[in-house]
């Protein structure tokens, strides 16, 4: 996870992408698309294509023993849905060449899983307390930090909002670009509503992950980080075996 944040943070460095979203856009082309990016780029894409092929994969064969073999875990519809919508968008935004945009997501997504990882590693190793230091509490008020500004705030702020808006106004006629009526606008970014969607779809999940870290923190307010997450994750499923 770490190596990827190095690479989208390398890559992000020398673009204006983040600074101006204006620019994650081709403004000389009817498509908003670029058809040609850097190598570094494309090898950054091509290596998070190939992350995400290897994650589905895992997830399908998890999914399979999760639904059939073992018991129903309580987030298996949210993961699917999850491993869908991103597969979707990051071949799509391949395909069509909505390589920056996709890179930014992708940065903002990883960003939040650095510490959420970290703290997973803390949990299992019941570093929490005066015996660990209080690690597990610290790393999850970092990872809830995290998670609320990358995924809760910049991502509908910046990309959403650049995704559904500025990515018309790059390529639309200046009196079609707010008229939402016109939903495949000519000259105009044929993906821009099924891109949209898609992004919306993965910050309804944003949404629904964050509900669940909020009660994981009242919980750790009445008790360790390691039994609020068994409770959660661990814990009774929804096949009701536990009952």
């Amino acid at each position: 996870m770490g190596r990827c944040q190095c690479y989208q943070y390398a890559v992000i460095r020398d673009e204006t992408w983040w600074n101006d979203t204006t620019t994650l856009w081709n403004h000389n082309s009817p498509t908003c698309a670029f058809p040609d990016q850097k190598f570094l780029t494309n090898f950054l894409y091509i290596t998070q294509l190939v992350r995400v092929i290897r994650a589905a994969a895992i997830w399908v064969y998890t999914a399979f023993s999760c639904k059939f073999l073992e018991e129903v875990r309580k987030d298996y519809l949210v993961m699917m849905s999850h491993h869908v919508v991103t597969i979707a968008l990051v071949a799509w935004s391949f395909a069509v060449g909505f390589l920056p945009v996709g890179v930014l997501v992708l940065f903002l997504h990883d960003a939040s899983d650095v510490p959420l990882d970290l703290l997973k590693m803390a949990n299992y190793l019941k570093l929490e307390d005066r015996k660990g230091f209080f690690l597990s509490e610290v790393l999850f008020a970092v990872m809830l930090t995290v998670w609320v500004y990358f995924r809760v705030y910049l991502f509908p702020s910046k990309l959403i909002y650049t995704a559904f808006w500025e990515n018309r106004e790059a390529c639309c006629l200046p009196h079609e670009a707010h008229d939402l009526s016109i939903i495949f606008p000519s000259p105009g970014p044929p993906s821009w509503l099924a891109f949209s969607l898609l992004l919306s779809c993965l910050y309804v999940l944003h949404i629904w992950w964050t509900f669940l870290i909020l009660r994981l923190l009242k919980g750790v307010l009445t008790k360790s980080v390691h039994d609020v997450a068994e409770d959660e994750y661990e814990g009774a499923s929804d096949s009701g075996k536990d009952d």
